[in-house]
């Protein structure tokens, strides 16, 4: 499209063209143009670094104006196509690593006798662990036992031992007192058969002397 002469008017709006505000390239860049002076209803085409109309113009500068992209154009559908439905995909697989039923069977059983083995084995160690703690337990009385039959002995025997030495000591308290009751007893046999003797004596003196003055009076 050429550009408009010095001077000459545009009219109306369907017979000029006018740039878009903003368009938008196909190459990724948008333009926007500005947009054209309104004077009186009547658009001027103007140039940029042009005073406008109502000045003494000189001869405008050729100014090219940027037209829209062309739409791309549009592919040929073949009805026939649209009408054939597509090509059926085969569906996902909901069950890709999932075991099946006879392999959690087995590896039910797998457990279920893993688990049997582990109570047998459990069970194993806990009847070993309470014979090693019962004998543990009855070595440890049979100790005890034994230390408190020594210390039963050690008791008796000290006992026994203060007994004895109890008994010798009233035993020697005892033939103390025997002695002295001896001694007593003795002392006073002494006394009494000195007095007999003595009384004895006296009495056959004044037999003597009876017989004797008898024999003096006959």
């Amino acid at each position: 499209v050429p550009p408009p002469r010095h001077g000459q008017y545009v009219r109306s709006a369907s017979s000029s063209y006018a740039p878009p505000a903003h368009q938008e390239s196909h190459l990724g860049f948008s333009y926007s143009a500005p947009p054209a002076p309104v004077l009186n209803g009547v658009h001027r085409i103007s140039t940029p670094g042009m005073p406008p109309s109502g000045y003494v113009l000189g001869a405008a500068p050729r100014v090219s104006v940027a037209l829209a992209p062309r739409a791309p154009a549009v592919a040929h559908i073949n009805p026939d196509e649209l009408a054939r439905p597509s090509e059926p995909q085969v569906p996902p697989s909901l069950t890709a690593g999932i075991p099946d039923p006879p392999s959690i069977e087995r590896q039910k059983q797998s457990y279920a006798k893993g688990l049997d083995e582990q109570l047998k084995h459990g069970t194993e160690v806990l009847a070993q662990q309470l014979k090693q703690q019962s004998d543990y337990l009855f070595s440890m009385g049979d100790q005890r036992k034994r230390q408190y039959a020594l210390q039963v002995d050690q008791e008796i025997k000290q006992k026994e031992m203060e007994l004895a030495q109890q008994h010798n000591e009233q035993l020697l308290v005892l033939q103390q007192a025997a002695q002295q009751q001896k001694s007593a007893l003795e002392h006073q046999a002494n006394a009494l058969l000195l007095e007999y003797q003595q009384k004895k004596s006296a009495e056959d003196l004044a037999y003597q002397s009876y017989q004797f003055q008898k024999r003096q009076y006959e």
